[in-house]
């Protein structure tokens, strides 16, 4: 929890030295990452490998906080049951021993002292930046911090979300809607917002997937919604819906303190005041708090940088 560079190479230990090679992803409910999640990422880790068979294991099996003989026998049990004939187990703990003894088979035991790859999953969990290069890719998405720069139009956020994408050495989300309603010649109705609302989804989990620690969102679902009812007076289900998932770890709100530009995209110049009311009651009615971005050219960047140093320290 999670799969990490220690547990492949266990894996890499254990292929070298058999014909078949099982490996199980034990879960139980009350775990901080959940089972079948980490059963698709080994999946997906492994899914090249025909010498390896990825088995999810859901049986609400003992969990000892220290390796135990009473567990060892139950697990050892529900081994045999499971897999029929097994001739050796390769692990990096203790307990592989008493399971080995049980079953009567050799056990193989890889790096006890975790100095091949010196990291935990409990390390990982608590630390997941600062233990960045023992995560596997395919994981990495799962501990990427979400963060939406969000505010009214002509408010410089595609400025500052790919400032701060560069800053971080990441990735960022364009606004989908942006380059949609270009390819009509700047004309949409109202079946267009749901279409706009799943393409902004798609392009995030797209994009997160080789995203460095951050992913910088220049626009979410609140603001579809919110242009949405400005335009048609109604919002898709799907849209709201998206709109009421919390999916960022962090807004930064873009204050008006910057000239109005005018493009053909953008028509409330003369309402800037009231749509930035509008921006901001959408995330207090969502219970969502933000923070806010202000000052012109790089002060403004840099008071964005502060503002994530101090949400990362918390």
């Amino acid at each position: 929890m999670p799969a990490h560079k220690g547990h492949l190479k266990l894996i890499e230990f254990g292929q070298r030295q058999c014909d078949e090679l099982v490996v199980a992803v034990c879960s139980r409910p009350d775990e901080p990452i959940e089972g079948k999640l980490r059963y698709q990422w080994m999946k997906e880790i492994l899914q090249d490998n025909k010498k390896i068979k990825v088995v999810w294991v859901r049986k609400n099996l003992p969990q000892d906080s220290e390796p135990s003989r009473r567990a060892s026998k139950i697990w050892s049990n529900y081994l045999k049951k499971r897999f029929g004939e097994i001739n050796i187990i390769f692990s990096s703990e203790i307990y592989g021993d008493y399971l080995a003894e049980y079953m009567n088979i050799q056990h193989k035991q890889f790096d006890l002292a975790r100095k091949t790859i010196p990291i935990s999953a409990t390390d990982i969990r608590n630390h997941p930046f600062e233990n960045w290069k023992y995560v596997p890719k395919v994981v990495k998405p799962y501990f990427v911090k979400k963060i939406c720069i969000y505010g009214s139009e002509s408010t410089g956020k595609s400025t500052l979300t790919k400032q701060l994408a560069k800053y971080y050495k990441t990735e960022y989300v364009p606004e989908f809607a942006r380059e949609y309603i270009e390819n009509r010649n700047n004309k949409f109705c109202f079946d267009d917002m749901e279409k706009i609302g799943r393409g902004q989804l798609a392009l995030e989990k797209r994009t997160i997937k080789n995203a460095n620690k951050f992913l910088f969102c220049d626009t979410d679902s609140i603001t579809t919604a919110i242009y949405s009812q400005h335009y048609f007076g109604k919002v898709p289900r799907l849209v709201e819906e998206l709109a009421n998932e919390k999916r960022f770890d962090l807004y930064l709100f873009t204050e008006t303190d910057i000239p109005w530009v005018d493009d053909p995209q953008r028509d409330l110049g003369k309402r800037r005041k009231e749509f930035d009311e509008i921006f901001r009651s959408n995330l207090t009615e969502r219970n969502i708090s933000y923070q806010v971005t202000s000052g012109k050219g790089r002060a403004r960047l840099n008071l964005a940088i502060e503002i994530i140093e101090r949400f990362l320290k918390k």
